[in-house]
């Protein structure tokens, strides 16, 4: 009762930051989950990374921490897991903001 509306404005915030900062990323908002499935092939193909490279060097290089959806299987290739509930929406929209910053200075 107490977590749901918390959980849905971290998904929502999340959810905006990535469609303002990251255009080309293909998302969709979750009805009911605890974390952002974007397809980043995009910007992948852009850098020449694959999503596993992507997100050891995201992390090396701008402190942001995602995981490569190709450790769930063949269909997460040049998908990213992003999480929402574990921080606050300033965190998140930050995070994501560092993440364009990032991809457009590796470009």
């Amino acid at each position: 009762e107490n977590v749901l509306p918390v959980y849905r404005k971290r998904r929502d915030v999340a959810y905006d930051a990535l469609v303002k900062n990251l255009p080309e990323a293909r998302v969709e908002k979750p009805s009911a989950s605890m974390y952002l499935f974007p397809d980043m092939t995009a910007y992948l193909e852009k850098l020449g990374l694959d999503d596993f490279s992507f997100t050891m060097k995201l992390a090396e290089e701008a402190a942001v921490v995602t995981l490569p959806g190709s450790i769930f299987g063949p269909s997460g290739r040049n998908y990213l897991r992003m999480t929402f509930v574990t921080m606050n929406e300033d965190d998140l929209v930050r995070g994501i903001e560092l993440m364009a910053d990032w991809i457009d200075r590796a470009r």
